[in-house]
Formats: C-alpha cells, structure tokens, sequence
C-alpha cells in the first residue's frame, strides 16, 4: 500500500511539473509554436514520460486550466448577493478583476494562453467553446448587476442592459489584451480604478445628470 502511495504521488508530481513547464512554453513561444517534444526538453523529461500522461498538447491545454481552477474570462465578477448598492457592488467586482490580472503575473500568463487559444487553436474546439461561454457568463453578471441597480433606482441606462454590459466587457477586455502587449503598469491599482471608471462612465454622467428617479 505505501508503495502504491509513492508511486501516486511521483506520477502527481511529474504531472505537476509537465504542466508547469508546458505553461511557460505556451505563454513564452505560443501554442502553435509548441510541441510535446519540446516541453519535454523544456522540463528534462523524456517523451515517454510526457505522452505517459497526455496525448496531445490540447488536453494539456484543457489540464493546465483544469488545475488552475480559475473562470476563463478574467471579468467574472461574483454573483451578487444582497448588497445595498449594486452599482458599487458591481464597480468593485470589477476593479478586483482588474487589478488581478494587472497584478498577478501567473493570472496574466493564463489569460493570454486562453484568448490565444481561443481564437488560434481550431482544432481545439471545446476549449475555444469553453472561453465563449465564460465571456456570456462574465457579461451576464455585469447586466445583472445594471439591472439590479437600474430597478433599485441607482442608475439610468439609455441602450438596454444587455448592450451596456457587452461595451463595460469590451472596453475591460480591450485594456487587459494591450496590457499584455508590454510589461504590467507601474501602478496596476490605480490604472484598474482608472479602467473601471472609464468603463462605467456612461452610468456615472447618467447619476450626474439626475437621470435616475
């Protein structure tokens, strides 16, 4: 039985660092450009070791989100519960999404695989239809949250909830694929606060101008 352990836990560890390594890669030289062959000599493994445990570089793909246990939108605010203002609840949300994938350099190295992946990678169908359905979700959240705010008499939106939260997504989404372009800004907190306000402006002039009864 304890050999068993052992065995167990080395075949995890290998796994591990397979799909550490394979992160590097596919952030460092594109999924396109990587091979299994190549994190193989990356990590210092054999082949065996790598098609032991994967048989092409897309279920690698699909394992090192699996591991990471995060939402493939980087927008995905958190369901709203009963808060007192929707609009800050949602201006929050946002800001601490922003600021994530400013900050954290591995959220940041994710995120850039998966919209490479999704629009690069078509013979990996599911996963590019995976990024889809987490971008509805992450919009559906922002439209929820203006539809809250609008009925509790927080807000005024002039275009219908669902096109407000596709252009607050756009314009959040827009920022983050240029940040990656270069190196993270120097104060990531105050451009997330900047990025969200910009993005919510629209809402803010319509509490200026009264609009909300």
């Amino acid at each position: 039985m304890e050999a068993k352990l052992q065995r167990q836990q080395r075949s995890l560890a290998t796994r591990n660092l397979i799909l550490d390594c394979a992160e590097i890669e596919f952030f460092r030289a594109s999924i396109a450009r990587t091979t299994l062959d190549g994190i193989a000599s990356a990590s210092g493994m054999t082949r065996g070791a790598i098609y032991g445990h994967f048989d092409n570089k897309h279920r690698l793909l699909s394992a090192i989100f699996d591991r990471s246990a995060i939402s493939l939108d980087p927008f995905t605010i958190p369901e709203l519960g009963p808060v007192p203002c929707c609009l800050d609840a949602l201006r929050q949300g946002l800001f601490a999404c922003m600021r994530d994938v400013l900050l954290d350099g591995r959220k940041r190295r994710l995120y850039s695989i998966a919209h490479s992946a999704s629009i690069t990678e078509p013979e990996c169908l599911l996963f590019g239809d995976t990024v889809r359905d987490a971008g509805e979700l992450a919009r559906l959240r922002i439209r929820y949250a203006l539809e809250r705010a609008t009925i509790a008499g927080e807000i005024h939106v002039d275009d219908c909830p669902d096109s407000a939260a596709v252009h607050i997504h756009a314009c959040l989404t827009g920022y983050f694929l240029l940040s990656l372009r270069k190196s993270p800004p120097q104060s990531p907190e105050q451009n997330a606060v900047r990025v969200v306000a910009y993005a919510l402006s629209p809402l803010d002039r319509s509490i200026r101008n009264g609009s909300p009864q």
